[in-house]
Formats: C-alpha cells, sequence, structure tokens
C-alpha cells in the first residue's frame, strides 16, 4: 500500500505536509541511525549546514516531498539521515517510510546487518551527495574495516593491516579516499616506523595534528600534516646543533661587522640606483618589489660579507679554520669547517623587517645573527649569540619563532650588539634601529 499526500503529526499539533508518496508511517522515536553516518557527517563542510538549514525551511513552507529509506521490517535508516534530523527539529512524532525489499542472502527477520554488502551499496550510493571532509571519509572507512574485516588489527609498530589489498582498495574507493591519505592519517594517528640513517626507529603519533585534520575550519592537507611530523620527529631525534665554543665566541665578538653593515647599505643604494633607467623613467622595481625579496637580498648579502669578515679574524687570531656558505641546501647559513674540511660550527643569519621577531622552519640550537631594518633601508639593528634548543618559540607545524624578548632577556654577556638595542617600553619589547651612513 503506498500512502500520499498526508499531514505528518508534530508535537505542537500543526503538522507538516507531506507531498511525496511512502510504503507506511513510522514513529520517529523508534528510528535508528547507521552507525557510519555520524562518522561520515559529523565534520562535514559547512556547505552542508547551508544545506540542512535550506532544507529545514523548505520543509517548513513546502513540506516533505522524500521520504526516509529502510529495509523491509527495519528501523535502520539506509538513506534520509538529514531529513529525520531535520523533522525531528520541527517537532516530528512520525515519519514516511520507503521499503526497500531484502536480498536472498539477508535473514527474513530481525533487525539487518548494517554491514551487509547491499546495505553498504545503498547507503554509500545515499552519502555521495553528501560533501564530508577527508577525514569524514577516513572515518568511514576505518570504521567499515573495524566491523567487517575478520580478525582486522593494526600494528602500531608498523602500521601494517592484515587486509587483503584487493579488500582494502574496494573499501577506500567506496570511500571516496585514496590509499596514500588514508595511510597517511593512520601515521598521524597511530605512529609509524621508519628506518632513517641506518636506524630503526618509530616515529610517535600526534594526536594534536589529528585533531587539526578533525577541524574543517584549519583546512590542512593530509600530506601537510603527515610532513610536519615527520620534520618534529627529526629534528627532536637526528638534527643536532654545534656547541657553543671558545673560538666562536672570541670570533663574533671581535669581527669587523661594521664593514658588514656598510657594504650592505652600499649596495642596497647601488641596486636602488640600478633599477633606474632611461628607458623608463620614474620607474624602479627595486623600491616596489615584495619585501619578501629584499629581505632576502639582504640575508644572502649579510652571508657573504659575514664570512670574508669572520675569516679575516680567523687569519687574525690564526685559527687554522675557514667560514663557508652553506648554500640554499644546507641546514645553516654559514658553516666553519677545520682544515681537513670538518663542519665545526656554525652561524644561522635570521633577517626581519618591520617586526619583532624572526621566524624558522626549525629548532635550529647553534650561533645566530639576527638582522632587522626599517622601510627606508637606513636603519638597521644586528647581533649575535649562541642559542639554545629552548630559546626559540615553537609555534606549531614546524614553525617557530625568535622573540626580540628572548633576546632581551638573555644575560648582557651572552649578547654582542653591532648596531642598534633592545628596549622594554611599558611592558614591551622593541628593537631599536640605529641610522646607517655612507662610510
Amino acid at each position: 500500500m503506498e500512502l500520499d499526500m498526508t499531514t505528518l503529526q508534530t508535537r505542537d499539533g500543526k503538522g507538516i505536509a507531506f507531498t511525496g508518496t511512502c510504503s507506511d508511517l513510522l514513529g520517529i522515536d523508534n528510528v535508528i541511525e547507521h552507525p557510519l553516518n555520524k562518522g561520515w557527517r559529523s565534520d562535514s563542510e559547512q556547505s552542508v549546514v547551508e544545506e540542512k538549514n535550506d532544507l529545514c525551511d523548505s520543509i517548513k513552507t513546502q513540506g516533505l516531498r522524500e521520504p526516509i529509506t529502510m529495509y523491509e521490517g527495519s528501523s535502520m535508516i539506509i538513506s534520509g539521515h538529514t531529513r529525520t534530523e531535520q523533522l525531528r527539529q520541527l517537532g516530528a512524532v512520525e515519519i514516511p517510510i520507503n521499503r526497500l525489499p531484502r536480498t536472498e542472502d539477508m535473514p527474513a527477520e530481525g533487525e539487518i546487518d548494517p554491514y551487509h554488502p547491499a546495505v553498504m551499496r545503498e547507503h554509500g550510493i545515499s552519502n555521495t551527495r553528501v560533501n564530508t571532509t577527508v577525514h569524514g571519509r577516513y572515518t568511514y572507512a576505518r570504521e567499515f574495516i573495524e566491523n567487517t574485516v575478520e580478525g582486522f588489527n593494526i600494528d602500531i609498530r608498523t602500521s601494517e593491516h592484515n587486509i587483503p589489498r584487493k579488500q582494502f582498495m574496494a573499501i577506500i574507493k567506496n570511500a571516496g579516499i585514496t590509499s596514500d591519505t588514508y595511510n597517511y592519517i593512520e601515521d598521524i594517528r597511530f605512529g609509524y616506523a621508519k628506518t632513517y640513517k641506518d636506524k630503526d626507529c618509530f616515529v610517535e603519533p600526534r594526536e594534536d595534528l589529528y585533531s587539526d585534520l578533525k577541524n574543517p575550519a584549519k583546512s590542512y592537507a593530509v600530506s601537510q600534516l603527515h610532513k610536519w611530523q615527520w620534520q618534529a620527529f627529526r629534528e627532536a631525534n637526528f638534527v643536532s646543533g654545534f656547541p657553543q665554543q671558545d673560538f666562536m665566541d672570541e670570533a663574533l665578538n671581535s669581527i669587523n661587522f661594521n664593514n658588514v653593515i656598510n657594504a650592505v647599505y652600499k649596495n642596497l643604494g647601488s641596486i636602488e640606483s640600478a633599477a633606474l633607467t632611461e628607458d623608463y623613467p620614474g620607474v624602479n622595481w627595486f623600491n616596489d618589489t615584495d619585501d619578501n625579496y629584499v629581505s632576502a637580498t639582504i640575508h644572502h648579502m649579510i652571508g657573504a660579507f659575514t664570512c670574508v669578515e669572520l675569516n679575516n679574524t680567523f687569519d687574525e687570531y690564526k685559527f687554522d679554520y675557514r667560514a663557508e656558505q652553506a648554500g640554499n641546501q644546507g641546514k645553516y647559513d654559514i658553516l666553519i669547517k677545520d682544515r681537513d674540511n670538518n663542519d665545526i660550527s656554525s652561524l644561522e643569519v635570521k633577517t626581519t623587517f618591520g617586526k619583532t621577531k624572526w621566524s624558522s622552519g626549525s629548532n635550529k640550537t647553534g650561533y645566530g645573527l639576527f638582522f632587522a631594518y626599517n622601510k627606508e633601508r637606513d636603519m638597521f639593528f644586528a647581533l649575535s649569540t649562541f642559542v639554545s634548543e629552548t630559546e626559540w618559540t615553537d609555534m606549531g607545524m614546524g614553525k617557530f619563532e625568535m622573540r626580540v624578548e628572548t633576546l632581551h632577556n638573555k644575560d648582557a654577556s651572552e649578547l654582542k650588539y653591532y648596531l642598534g638595542d633592545t628596549e622594554l617600553d611599558n611592558g614591551v619589547c622593541r628593537i631599536q634601529k640605529h641610522k646607517v651612513s655612507k662610510a
């Protein structure tokens, strides 16, 4: 029997119009949600939230058009979870049902198995319209695996599972997620084993990164989160800086950094002048360029000129060492080498414009040279110091900051100011740049 054009009962007695056809009506309190539905939709995209609101308004003004889909003799929703949710909000006490026939391999009576292949197929079809997040798709796939794969087990130390690949690929395909994405999320959630530099190690799980993945507002790519997980582990376990050394303290205290500052100032002026051409009068591309470009230019100049001055100081003090720029792929900007070409120390160059902090992609222990300049590029600040691993502020996601207050609060004997100063102004630490004039 089919029912059509009826009024669904509500708690306030006003009723909700139903304009479609259905097999029967069922009390809304007797309805069962499919167990995988919540994981799929719990962190749905904002567009889905908006669609829910639109559906609620449509039901109120125009009535419900489509019934809820269930199997014969079942109270479990196959299709229509959102409609049921909105009907509950509107105070409905009954919902219209469209019944699907049971397949031959289903029990004739009793509640259906939510993980039966036919049930999963029908439920999957209904979910194709939902723009869920990658975490929702992952959750859907994993819960399906946990409840359907006999003897499912995941080795936390290796992130390897005992699912036949063909079966695994079919499951994640149905969920709309790639195997790489699924496995990356498993790594983030449970950690994973890895051999690095001939050492067997275990990369610890990162609940904070997994929480970020579950937050649709952050929109982090899974591959990026996985990269941050590995970087943090590598920095903590394999990357070690050079210790504080007397010869470096002496060299940095004695270096003629005024030569470096004057050379930077003059070279910036030369670039600015060269950017003015007769072919394009009134155009100075260097003054209009991106701040990051200017900062990178200054950074490279400081590295090159500082290497020369360090080597001059080493020669003067008869230190049998050489300073060399490490290049774009090096961990540090300047490496100090002994006569056998072994790396024995380092110097990291950091530049900033108009800020009271310097940024880094890693927690770099060792000597640092911190430089700041103004918009006009005629006022500079520069100091060097040995930086311990606790002095960088961890901002998360592979980002670190060296804040001016951290430098300001260090013992004065540990700092070498070349130009400018730091000061505390009403509880706020500030960089005081000094004017530079042509030598």
